[in-house]
């Protein structure tokens, strides 16, 4: 092989990142411990996944109406949830068109969609919360709860060898995004 050329390899042949950021020493090394430690996958903690929807044209209610909070990304922080810019739709459509991506209190809610930032976030809908509804770019996880608590669950997706993780497994340009399996590799 010729060292000065460069060659094109189909896509499905490429089982993971080749940008030469992700191929760092810092990468290769905590990719490589992850590997050799006792860590489980994600996956086998997730009982289900169920992906948020919308917002179309019409969802949207106004302060007078009967609304419900619509969840999104910029809402999850702090392993908890922020109202400061939040959303409602129509109580109608929550109940109508909606109905499989409601959430309560206590539910757990995981970012597949966004900034390098917040991809990732991982949030418990609190107490004062008793009902609103996820956007496309969220999703809520039911977890094997005798497996793990849902606190230290949000917990390990703030630390940096998650966070590395996550960053190394998002894919897009400006909005970076996971799908199940992607999020099932995670080894905590």
């Amino acid at each position: 092989m010729d060292k000065d050329k460069i060659f094109i390899v189909q896509r499905r042949a490429i089982k993971e990142r080749i940008d030469s950021y992700f191929f760092k020493k810092s990468f290769t090394d905590l990719r490589e411990k992850l590997r050799r430690k006792n860590f489980i996958r994600v996956g086998t903690i997730i009982k289900s996944w169920n992906r948020g929807d919308g917002p179309r044209t019409g969802y949207y209610a106004e302060e007078q109406d009967d609304k419900v909070i619509f969840l999104r990304v910029n809402n999850l922080k702090n392993n908890t949830i922020e109202l400061n810019n939040v959303k409602y739709i129509h109580r109608k459509i929550h109940e109508t068109k909606l109905r499989r991506t409601q959430v309560t209190k206590g539910n757990v809610v995981f970012a597949i969609s966004g900034t390098k930032n917040n991809l990732g976030t991982v949030s418990v809908i609190p107490n004062s919360i008793e009902e609103a509804n996820l956007n496309s770019a969220l999703v809520r996880l039911d977890l094997d709860y005798s497996t793990i608590d849902k606190y230290f669950f949000c917990i390990l997706f703030s630390l940096p060898f998650i966070r590395i993780q996550i960053e190394f497994i998002g894919k897009g340009a400006a909005q970076n995004n996971l799908n199940s399996n992607e999020i099932a590799s995670i080894l905590i």
